[in-house]
């Protein structure tokens, strides 16, 4: 019997990368599968997407070219990566069987358009801020110059999002979020676009909680997708 698959998408800016740890503690029960979008990780010489559809598209083709009618997958996105899970669900070859979604609100909340014209140096202390870069690392502030571009683009395909479909999904979800997250009551409004009521489960820390997280989470998800970890 084939394995389950989940496939990971990660935050604006992000790459593969961010999953890495999780091969460790769901290689086990599942087949991973870590998704790069284009000019990120190991895709970084393509072309970065600049609006939503097209970074969606490309999501959705490399996930199709995976899955088969006889296989049980599952998708988990975190921030940027939640919204494109949501908005993929439906258009796949076919359907999976639940999905996770973290630290993203609602899709019908609007997402912050100043930081596309924040400069370099008042979007870096944004993200230190917001607990994506450690603003005690030298190493860190001196490396996040060059993936500049790369969060900005992704910024710019969340500001050209059109908005949620108006039909609800049938599958389950389940959402993952923190209190200490300036999004938390929009993320508590997920139910409005599923059949089932979501399955909300609450962490400890920042935006980008999932870096400090990978325990709990790959416990969750172990947990739901019924597997064991050996």
């Amino acid at each position: 019997m084939n394995k389950k698959k989940i496939f990971f998408l990660p935050y604006a800016g992000g790459s593969s990368i961010l999953y890495y740890p999780m091969r460790s503690l769901l290689e086990k029960g599942l087949n991973l599968h870590l998704i790069d979008y284009a000019g990120h990780g190991l895709r970084y010489r393509e072309p970065l997407c600049k609006d939503f559809d097209s970074m969606l598209n490309d999501v959705i083709n490399q996930i199709n070219q995976e899955i088969t009618v006889e296989e049980e997958f599952y998708i988990f996105g975190h921030s940027l990566g939640g919204l494109l899970t949501y908005e993929c669900i439906d258009k796949l070859n076919f359907t999976p069987r639940q999905i996770f979604i973290s630290a993203y609100p609602a899709p019908h909340y609007k997402n912050d358009t100043s930081l596309i014209n924040k400069s370099d140096k008042e979007l870096i202390s944004d993200l230190i801020e917001r607990g994506g870069i450690d603003g005690d690392d030298k190493d860190s502030l001196e490396l996040i110059y060059a993936f500049l571009p790369a969060i900005r683009a992704d910024f710019e395909v969340l500001i050209s999002y059109p908005g949620p479909k108006q039909t609800k999904n049938k599958i389950e979800a389940n959402i993952l979020y923190t209190s200490e997250d300036q999004y938390t009551d929009a993320i508590r409004e997920w139910d409005k676009y599923f059949d089932k009521p979501c399955r909300y489960d609450e962490f400890q820390g920042d935006h980008y909680f999932i870096r400090r997280e990978y325990e709990s989470i790959a416990k969750l998800i172990r947990s739901r997708t019924s597997i064991t970890r050996r």
